[in-house]
């Protein structure tokens, strides 16, 4: 489990694949005041927000769940385990896929995604979309006071 920066606001990216160091720099640049903390897994992130449970810390603001096409059904486990955890439910979740296959969204959004958004192109792309994620989580929307 990776983690940058020591922000108290934090935002948590769980990703399987081999490119998760990539994905995790773009993210760390995105967000340059929040401290990204990267797992691998759902188990990995699971232990992650336990210990965060335990210490009475905050839980990450976001949540970013990369999903691959080859592997639709981990895919919708993960999902369905982070939405039914009672502690989670509040965080929002954000699925980043390369596919734009209709059937993939809407079970997105039928499990619990908050957003479903599709991995841009290039650098330039990356930053453009971090950004506005950022404003919008950050500058636009109300979130609960939920306590832990």
């Amino acid at each position: 489990m990776a983690q940058s920066s020591s922000s108290s606001e934090h935002v948590l990216l769980i990703d399987a694949s081999e490119s998760r160091e990539i994905l995790a720099n773009l993210f760390e640049s995105g967000f340059s005041h929040t401290t990204v903390v990267v797992c691998d897994s759902v188990e990995q992130a699971y232990v992650y927000i336990a210990k965060r449970l335990e210490s009475f810390r905050s839980l990450p603001k976001l949540v970013f769940l990369v999903w691959d096409s080859a592997t639709p059904e981990e895919n919708q486990e993960a999902l369905t385990k982070l939405k039914s955890t009672p502690d989670v439910q509040w965080v929002p979740i954000i699925v980043l896929s390369n596919s734009s296959q209709l059937s993939m969204v809407q079970k997105a959004y039928q499990l619990g995604a908050n957003s479903y958004l599709i991995k841009p192109l290039g650098y330039d792309h990356w930053l453009q979309l971090l950004e506005a994620l950022r404003y919008y989580w950050w500058e636009i929307v109300s979130f609960p006071n939920v306590t832990y």
